[in-house]
């Protein structure tokens, strides 16, 4: 979802729109995400790809940062975390998204 504000005087406007899926089809649980020179960045996660974990599906922890230009635009890969990891903090910063602790399959 993407939001637009506008301010006037003493009233603020938030109008919603729903963004494009991203590319995995699991979805992605608790990833990184921020704004970097514009640009929507998710990166790593987790997800169930092969089935629910109460249908013995096994977790799967991501690496990939996918990026989104533009509300109306398509996600594409453009790189990888230094491992796969989930379950940090990000933060949008003036000089890009700092992910912060964290934790893959074996390390919190």
């Amino acid at each position: 979802m993407t939001s637009s504000t506008k301010v006037s005087e003493a009233k603020t406007e938030l109008h919603w729109s729903r963004l494009p899926p991203l590319p995995d089809k699991a979805g992605l649980g608790a990833p990184y995400a921020g704004v970097s020179n514009g640009h929507l960045l998710v990166a790593g996660g987790t997800n169930f790809p092969s089935a629910p974990l109460w249908e013995g599906g096994k977790k799967v922890w991501h690496d990939t940062v996918y990026c989104l230009d533009r509300p109306d635009g398509k996600w594409c890969n453009t790189g990888s975390l230094p491992r796969p990891l989930a379950y940090g903090v990000s933060l949008t910063t003036r000089e890009g998204v700092l992910c912060v602790g964290g934790c893959d399959a074996g390390h919190h």
